[in-house]
């Protein structure tokens, strides 16, 4: 989970869970890493034009113009 490797975190938890669904809160770590991976197959549009979630609709409106005029296929 460190790692932010949510699919083999998913898959360490579910062998844990298997030897020991107990232990450790093995099934709420379980749980986590599975909506983490989740949410992580969804395209993040901030993270692609490279601003924050707190953005300002300025900064979103500057950003998306850079990288429209860095992938023009007329540039």
């Amino acid at each position: 989970m460190a790692l932010e490797d949510w699919e083999e975190a998913v898959n360490d938890f579910g062998a844990a869970q298997q030897i020991d669904s107990t232990g450790f809160g093995v099934q709420q770590k379980l749980k986590t890493a599975q909506q983490n991976a989740s949410r992580n197959k969804r395209k993040d549009y901030y993270k692609i034009l490279g601003v924050t979630k707190e953005a300002t609709e300025k900064d979103i409106d500057r950003a998306y113009k850079k990288l429209a005029l860095k992938f023009h296929p007329d540039r």
